[in-house]
């Protein structure tokens, strides 16, 4: 059990370096003096705070806390809306479909 959360948290800073460049792009929207509706608002807040939470998860992951793993738990929605898996090839899923191109098949 101990490796496999020490997994999943290198997989959550994975998933922190794929996603960093839109998290950028995000706060940087929320930042600028365009208008947001307030669903625009509420998403791109959402989505900073999933990928905020992801630091405290890897961290509690890799040390192996109980609190690691409620975190991970109370993730799951955020991590379903927003494409925050933990998994590498699934994080490049959002981006890629948003351009019309399919996924490279390993």
């Amino acid at each position: 059990m101990l490796w496999t959360q020490r997994f999943f948290a290198l997989l959550d800073v994975i998933c922190l370096v794929l996603l960093a460049e839109q998290a950028y792009t995000q706060y940087q929207s929320l930042l600028s003096n365009e208008v947001l509706t307030s669903l625009e608002f509420f998403s791109r807040t959402l989505f900073l705070l999933g990928w905020g939470s992801l630091i405290f998860s890897a961290i509690l992951l890799a040390i192996p806390k109980k609190a690691g793993l409620w975190l991970y738990y109370a993730q799951l929605p955020l991590r379903l809306i927003f494409f925050l898996f933990s998994l590498s090839g699934l994080s490049l899923y959002s981006p890629i479909s948003s351009t019309g191109q399919s996924l490279p098949i390993c």
